[in-house]
């Protein structure tokens, strides 16, 4: 078939929603892997020598998500062998496989949406919101963030099987089972879609689809146990995975934790209207009580556009539902569950069409019906569209790299401590970069600019103790302070890095290492106790870092030196600690030099 006869034959508004989804990815598509994030969650199934088996199984730190890893596996096969030596990276090739499953997605919606009885031009009005909003960027443009686009075309594709089969149960079920265990395991947060699923399952004619009636209620009460064990187990296994990552919700409650989401939620609601202020990074202050004025200022505006959408829409039962998707959708990321992220825009991706339904039933129902109102409506409608699409394409060029991504999130959110983390990491990469190139001046620029940033997230983000890069950061700033030989500023930064308040995940090796570097200082001193004491706890936090136990072994030496009763036990244990440091360690050449001492004596 002819390339024209072949695109007259695509539905128009299939091209509408293919333009608008290249808008998301139009200023990066060119642009490299990330240095933040995607080397850990695309690089695996990259490799030449990755087995499928290897991407099947369960990962740490990832969840369980053998779809999307699989999905990046079909990238190496189809573009490797020819885009790498071409462009240089995979990068380009992957984030077109995403903006074509992020377009499959939009196509499904407009589908699901036209199945529940939504207008032509509400179903596609929904379809282009939810296909080129600026939110959608992060999605698509990063690349690890592929799970949520896999996320939202499998979770669609149930709801659009639910739909299309509604008088045959049995396939209905099956259909479903399999298309929304997809979801699942492409990204956990699916489980937000869940609800949607069983609401449009167990009450068909919410949105007058079927009538009520239709099937008894034992059987349309069924799906409610399938679809709920398949949740359960996909999740209790991701939360085994990543047990580690989980700390107490904002504010320390679940309670406050509630409170705390009556801002993000509003934040969220901001994003998806005006999306002027979006970032990759979010500062948000915990609230701890009802006292927080936050509670009522965000809480009337809550309860204001929820109770005024359902006063101004013709057919408030379709706003409700907007508003039970989006909320329901948006369930899994509200913090009840605590990881160190409160905020993120991919966590409002799968919300998106909730937000698009309430909008296109206000600007298509709401108001009264007057001459030519129809087409002012299509009017504003192609308005807004057009400055989220244009809003969109200048997004994506954020996406161009780690320090364009950070630097934006910086001069957005500058108190929010990962955005912080984020730009010294690219920093501290930029410096490598100009050190291999011979290029002192600017490797020693770069070096600077790294450890102001490193040394602002730790002094200035009061969300610092949310992350584990709070201990990576206080430890190079201290490390720094150390190189400049400024030992009380060094020695301050690493009792910051060995002994973060408990909110912190925990990074046991580089406490460890700040306790090592505590006890050399304490050494250099003549504190030899004090050495001892904390080279003890660096053995006892990582077993595995050098450093502690050298500085052991040499406190226990000097010690020994003192003639103390247990010389030979502080002996025999400098001995052991000085062993233990394999050949690959770049301290083992100490280590031996400080043995041959000991074999002396």
């Amino acid at each position: 078939m002819p390339f024209r006869a072949f695109l007259r034959s695509i539905p128009k508004q299939v091209l509408l929603l293919a333009l608008g989804g290249a808008l998301v990815t139009a200023g990066c598509i060119h642009a490299p892997f990330l240095t933040y994030d995607d080397p850990a969650h695309v690089g695996e199934a990259l490799k030449p020598d990755t087995r499928i088996g290897d991407l099947i199984r369960p990962v740490a730190d990832l969840s369980y998500i053998p779809v999307t890893l699989l999905s990046y596996r079909l990238d190496y096969i189809l573009f490797n062998s020819w885009l790498t030596p071409l462009m240089g990276s995979l990068a380009p090739g992957c984030r077109f496989m995403t903006y074509l499953y992020h377009l499959g997605a939009a196509i499904v919606l407009w589908r699901v949406m036209l199945g529940l009885r939504f207008s032509r031009l509400q179903s596609l009005f929904i379809a282009l919101f939810f296909v080129a909003h600026p939110l959608a960027c992060e999605t698509v443009c990063w690349v690890s963030e592929r799970k949520n686009a896999l996320a939202a075309l499998f979770s669609f594709l149930a709801l659009w099987a639910q739909l299309r089969l509604s008088g045959q149960f049995v396939k209905r079920m099956l259909a479903v089972s399999v298309l929304y265990s997809l979801a699942l395991i492409s990204k956990p947060s699916a489980l937000g879609i869940l609800p949607v699923l069983l609401l449009l399952e167990v009450f068909p004619s919410v949105l007058r689809r079927v009538p009520l009636a239709s099937e008894p209620w034992p059987r349309r009460a069924l799906p409610v146990l399938v679809f709920g064990l398949v949740s359960w187990g996909v999740i209790v296994l991701n939360v085994s995975l990543v047990k580690h990552m989980i700390i107490p919700p904002p504010g320390g409650s679940l309670f406050t934790a509630i409170l705390t989401d009556l801002e993000i939620l509003s934040r969220y609601l901001l994003n998806l209207a005006l999306p002027l202020w979006l970032s990759a990074v979010y500062l948000v202050n915990d609230v701890k009580s009802v006292a927080d004025p936050r509670v009522v200022y965000y809480g009337a505006l809550l309860l204001a556009l929820f109770g005024g959408s359902l006063m101004l829409a013709r057919r408030p039962r379709r706003v409700l539902f907007g508003w039970f998707w989006l909320v329901a959708a948006l369930g899994p990321n509200l913090n009840l569950v605590g990881i160190s992220h409160v905020m993120q825009d991919r966590y409002i991706y799968l919300s998106t069409p909730g937000f698009a339904i309430i909008l296109s039933e206000l600007l298509f129902s709401a108001g009264p019906r007057m001459e030519n109102s129809g087409r002012l409506r299509v009017a504003v409608a192609s308005i807004l569209l057009l400055f989220n699409a244009a809003l969109a394409g200048v997004r994506s060029q954020t996406w161009e790299s780690t320090r364009t991504v950070f630097a934006d999130a910086v001069a957005k959110q500058p108190r929010a401590a990962l955005a912080r983390f984020g730009l010294g990491s690219a920093y501290g990469e930029m410096m490598q970069k100009a050190q291999a190139a011979g290029d002192t001046k600017n490797a020693v620029l770069f070096q600077r600019a790294w450890i102001e940033q490193w040394q602002k997230g730790v002094d200035e983000c009061p969300d610092r103790f949310r992350y584990s890069a709070y201990i990576e950061m206080a430890l190079n700033v201290a490390g720094d302070r150390l190189r400049n030989k400024k030992l009380d500023y060094a020695k301050r930064y690493f009792e910051l890095a060995a002994h973060p308040p408990a909110s912190v995940p925990d990074i046991g090796d580089a406490r460890a290492e700040a306790l090592s570097w505590l006890a050399w200082i304490a050494f250099e001193r003549g504190n030899t106790v004090e050495a001892y004491e904390k080279a003890q706890q660096a053995v006892r936090v990582s077993g595995g870092v050098a450093g502690g136990r050298l500085m052991r072994a040499r406190a226990a030496m000097k010690l020994a030196e003192e003639k103390r009763e247990n010389r030979k036990e502080l002996l025999r244990e400098a001995a052991d600690d000085l062993r233990s440091i394999k050949p690959e360690s770049e301290l083992y050449n100490d280590a031996q030099a400080l043995l041959k001492l000991l074999s002396e004596k």
